[in-house]
């Protein structure tokens, strides 16, 4: 609750009967009124500042039954005030403050950080220099704000992965024009849509002035919010999260400034890097996002990293090409993530795979597959299978690619149905063959169901190495060898790091008695791995795994 000073506090403003267009202007008369003494408080009593942060206030009471159209009427006009008072740099705003649920609300003028009065000509070579953000209006989030800011469990359970509430939007949308002013030292409106997506950036990356003030935080090592991934909305209720969470909250973000014309926004990607890190010796992931503009007549392609090297870069390409295939892309992409690493810890380009998720559907599908992959690593098979499912029905929907996801819902449904095909067949050894069968419909119709996904994932047009590799071990079940070894080594290369699937394509070529084959192709990849420089952690084990197959193969063919 806030505490007020005698003094300040004015009569609650009456209302006898709820009429909504005398609230209206009630509510302008208050707030303006406010307005005006809060200027008069600044500009007269500096002294009284110092230790004062509420300036001037008034309490609304609400009629009964009609608190709700009571608050709206009164945040609308103090949302239209601070965007005013935003524009101008004044150093106070005012807020809106429930102090009894539904029932009782103050409205005040909060005092912030005077910026110090220079001369025009310092001010102006501070702008051409180095501009000191502290002395801007800083951009927290007052308690109320944080309260307003956040989402339920209950809440969340129905809301779409890049969906923000009405409350949320209102308050980070303030926030993302006041980083303007900090940042770019102008309106939002007059910011180029490049400057837009950096300011949008700013406002959220960790590592930024203007996202440390609101509490945005990366989370520490071993927090299980790590493993798992956050709708937009639950990363802004929280104010934390990793690379995935950031993006798609920060192209949440745009989605709402380009649904309101605030930004003229031609697509918005997530690109995710599968890498193998030196330094770690380990296999790692980082999230990015892509954004197309027009620039002239021209698209070009910006890459934003909120947590890793934290910037905006145009990456001097046109869309048109498949980014996640094109070497060039990949390249420039290591480049920019090595930008602060040592060079004995560079990542190799080689030795990372990206993929990228197209457009806000894509990017819900991501969610969904991230979300299911989490689940099933926890043994919620069910729920897994659930989430997978939204995302995969949005994507046959929206007619975008989700090979993963096909392929994960198999490894969910196989869990599911395991326990009751292991009952029919002790049913069918023990001779009990109307119980047998009476179970066997429920396991053919999820083997059917299983069969269906591995077949749509297989026909995806765009494929990652993992699915990749799922599909290539179906089609060689089917008897179609030669191309189930094709697809394997095509998710090798994509994905040179992943050693999991070197022993299936071992296990492919050696059922088919193709020795001279196998011992041509591991040559070749560990010929491509020697490439890189690389000899310890999982790249070395790699590689004398390959070395061992290649011998392997050549005994075979000296018998």
């Amino acid at each position: 609750m806030v505490q007020l000073d005698p003094a300040q506090k004015q009569a609650p403003a009456a209302v006898e009967v709820f009429d909504k267009r005398q609230m209206i202007l009630q509510a302008k008369h208050d707030v303006n009124l406010l307005l005006e003494k809060s200027k008069s408080v600044i500009n007269s009593d500096k002294a009284k500042l110092e230790n004062l942060q509420v300036i001037s206030s008034f309490t609304v009471l609400a009629k009964p039954g009609h608190e709700k159209e009571t608050y709206e009427i009164y945040r609308i006009e103090v949302n239209k005030v601070n965007e005013q008072l935003i524009l101008n740099k004044e150093s106070f705003d005012i807020q809106l403050e429930e102090t009894r649920p539904g029932k009782l609300y103050i409205v005040c003028g909060r005092y912030e950080e005077k910026e110090p009065k220079v001369a025009q000509e310092e001010k102006e070579k501070v702008k051409q220099t180095e501009y000191k953000i502290e002395k801007l209006p800083p951009c927290r989030l007052s308690e109320q704000d944080k309260a307003d800011i956040a989402v339920t469990k209950e809440a969340l359970a129905t809301m779409e992965p890049l969906e923000l509430t009405g409350k949320q939007w209102e308050i980070f949308r303030g926030r993302i024009y006041r980083t303007a002013r900090m940042v770019k030292h102008k309106d939002f409106g007059k910011l180029t849509n490049e400057e837009k997506l950096d300011v949008v950036r700013c406002a959220i990356s960790p590592h930024e002035k203007a996202a440390k003030k609101m509490g945005f935080k990366y989370p520490e090592p071993g927090d299980p919010k790590m493993d798992d991934i956050q709708k937009a909305a639950e990363t802004l209720s929280t104010r934390k999260g990793d690379c995935d969470d950031l993006s798609l909250l920060y192209i949440a973000c745009l989605k709402r400034l380009a649904d309101n014309n605030e930004i003229d926004l031609k697509g918005a990607s997530l690109v995710i890097a599968g890498y193998f890190d030196p330094d770690a010796k380990a296999v790692k992931a980082h999230a990015n996002t892509l954004q197309i503009l027009v620039k002239g007549n021209e698209p070009n392609v910006y890459l934003v990293d909120l947590t890793l090297n934290t910037s905006k870069k145009d990456l001097s390409m046109a869309p048109g090409k498949a980014i996640a295939e094109d070497s060039d892309f990949r390249k420039r992409f290591a480049e920019h993530m090595n930008e602060s690493r040592d060079d004995g810890l560079k990542l190799s380009p080689s030795l990372m795979e990206l993929q990228v998720y197209s457009g806000y559907s894509a990017v819900e599908v991501y969610y969904y597959e991230k979300k299911g992959e989490y689940l099933l690593k926890n043994g919620k098979d069910s729920d897994a299978t659930d989430q997978l499912t939204k995302g995969i029905d949005i994507a046959e929907r929206d007619g975008v690619p989700a090979a993963n996801s096909y392929f994960l819902r198999v490894d969910g449904w196989s869990n599911i149905i395991q326990p009751t095909t292991e009952l029919q067949s002790k049913l069918s050894r023990e001779g009990k063959m109307d119980e047998a069968d009476s179970y066997g419909t429920v396991v053919r119709e999820f083997n059917e169901c299983i069969l269906e996904d591995k077949r749509k994932g297989i026909a995806q047009p765009v494929q990652s190495s993992y699915s990749l590799s799922r599909g290539s071990v179906s089609t060689f079940n089917k008897a179609h060898g030669a191309e189930a070894e094709a697809m394997m080594v095509t998710a090798i290369k994509k994905a040179q790091f992943r050693d999991e699937i070197y022993p299936t394509l071992w296990e492919m070529y050696s059922k088919e008695g193709k020795y001279a084959e196998a011992a041509k192709t591991f040559q070749g990849l560990k010929d491509e791995l020697d490439k890189t420089g690389i000899d310890g952690g999982k790249i070395g084990e790699i590689k004398r795994t390959l070395d061992g197959y290649v011998g392997q193969a050549e005994k075979k063919l000296m018998k």
